[in-house]
């Protein structure tokens, strides 16, 4: 979609209401645009960061966010005091999003409570989940066990783990970096 720094911007057309949307400017001119992530799961305006190690944030009132989850597609609040990360006027966006299972449901199996927005047609979830400092295993609301985990603690800055089946438990990629 092409920005117009509208207030209210609607994006639609999608076919069905995204539980998952990743924003990344694709011309970023003088301003460096973020990689943005927005999910039902979390909510409006906690945003995340995948190109960097920032911690989950309000940031929407400065670089704009998803004001809501719709039918076909969301709706786009402009940032007020920066870069707009997701409806600067005149700057191409591409949108990836993805369908899980609507609005998030608790999740008692593994050993804390997760809340979960699964889709197991398509083998895709989104969870949250507050991390007891120890080793736990965590539902994902999924019928089999996942092949790739992307992984972020929100509560402060650190990178971005990524699991994926090729290389083992043992082993993590880091999605805001390019070494490993």
């Amino acid at each position: 979609y092409e920005g117009d720094g509208v207030d209210g911007r609607s994006v639609s057309g999608f076919k069905f209401s995204p539980d998952l949307i990743w924003i990344k400017g694709r011309e970023t001119g003088s301003n460096t645009i973020q990689h943005v992530l927005q999910d039902t799961v979390r909510g409006t305006n906690s945003l995340l960061t995948s190109n960097a190690n920032y911690k989950e944030a309000d940031l929407g009132t400065h670089w704009g966010y998803i004001s809501s989850f719709n039918s076909d597609g969301f709706t786009l609040t402009p940032g007020a005091g920066g870069p707009d990360h997701n409806n600067y006027n005149n700057l191409p966006y591409v949108a990836w999003c993805w369908k899980a299972g609507g609005a998030a449901s608790s999740n008692t199996y593994g050993t804390i409570i997760s809340s979960v927005s699964a889709n197991n047609t398509y083998g895709f979830s989104v969870v949250s989940f507050t991390d007891g400092g120890s080793a736990c295993t965590v539902g994902h609301g999924l019928s089999i066990a996942p092949k790739m985990i992307i992984a972020k603690f929100r509560g402060a800055a650190g990178n971005w783990s990524v699991y994926h089946e090729a290389i083992g438990n043992d082993h993590r990629l880091k999605l805001n970096l390019v070494d490993v």
